[in-house]
């Protein structure tokens, strides 16, 4: 990004070949410079703990918060 600031004006964005953005630098860095979001999804099943599942993403990700959480899925950013 640091030689898009001195070379662009605006910057698009493409992820498997389609343009899923497109704007001033400044403007990506509000609309997407946030953070982010992630959203899991467990499949039913014996196999499945969902409290050793938000534990073990707690381990990999430190400094994530957990937003909330549903019986099938938990949502993090």
């Amino acid at each position: 990004m640091e030689e898009c600031e001195f070379s662009c004006d605006r910057l698009c964005i493409m992820v498997a070949g389609q343009m899923k953005c497109l704007g001033s630098l400044q403007h990506l860095r509000n609309k997407f410079g946030k953070g982010y979001r992630f959203e899991f999804m467990l499949k039913h099943g014996a196999d499945n703990d969902p409290v050793k599942f938000v534990a073990d993403v707690l381990e990999l990700f430190p400094g994530i918060r957990v937003v909330e959480t549903h019986e099938v899925s938990v949502n993090r950013s």
